[in-house]
């Protein structure tokens, strides 16, 4: 039977490697935790778009649970459902690559995949500061709908940036993938943003904090900030000739 090691092994070539390291979290945690993940997928020989298909679903049961769930339990389930997409957004990619497998429309499929879970994600902490009284900065003098708007609108912001980068590659007929933030090697700032705003990354441990610690009032004003400083920054660059 395949191991984790042999996955590793075939599926993280240099050049991945080499810019897979830019996101802590991810490299260390989640990719490791995805070869073992991986393993069953491969024994059942399912294919890595039934695979994208289905990590749609630990997304979906996260924002469910996390924004709606009535104990902290419940919440903090749907935080750890969220982490099963990062895991599950990490194997059809292994599954794709060890198999030989890959394919332009897999590749649209994992990005389609990854831009719900982002979405979901701070729309799930709106949703949820609206469904639970106390915590963190809560104040009568500021309703709750305010965190919710804004955290509609960090994600509108976060899938904003890359609507216009996409439409630029296209138009461009640029066919290498680039990132928002351009390249972060070199640059901690960029490297920081990259860490703490990857929904595969870091994010995922400040969400599950923050959802335990009753912070998502905290959580959801830091980014906005965040994102709005990130999309402010990326359209200059990106809307230059």
């Amino acid at each position: 039977m395949v191991t984790p090691k042999q996955i590793a092994e075939k599926t993280m070539t240099p050049e991945k490697r080499q810019s897979a390291k830019n996101d802590f979290f991810a490299y260390y945690i989640g990719r490791p935790l995805s070869y073992v993940l991986t393993v069953p997928f491969l024994t059942l020989d399912v294919k890595p778009n039934t695979i994208s298909l289905l990590s749609f679903f630990p997304s979906i049961i996260g924002f469910i649970l996390m924004g709606f769930g009535q104990t902290e339990l419940v919440r903090i389930l749907g935080a750890l459902f969220f982490f099963l997409w990062d895991l599950m957004d990490g194997v059809d990619g292994n599954v794709a690559r060890y198999t030989g497998k890959t394919s332009v429309l897999g590749t649209v499929w994992d990005a389609a995949s990854g831009y719900l879970a982002m979405m979901l994600m701070y729309f799930a902490a709106g949703v949820s500061i609206m469904n639970t009284t106390g915590g963190w900065l809560y104040s009568e003098a500021v309703p709750d709908y305010y965190y919710l708007v804004a955290a509609g609108l960090t994600s509108q912001m976060a899938l904003f940036s890359r609507l216009v980068m996409n439409k630029k590659m296209a138009l461009y007929s640029v066919r290498e993938k680039t990132e928002v933030l351009g390249d972060v090697r070199n640059s901690l700032p960029k490297m920081f943003v990259v860490n703490v705003t990857s929904p595969a990354g870091f994010m995922q441990v400040i969400l599950f904090l923050s959802v335990a610690f009753h912070l998502l009032r905290a959580f959801v004003l830091a980014y906005f900030v965040l994102q709005l400083l990130v999309t402010v920054f990326s359209l200059a660059k990106m809307l230059k000739e």
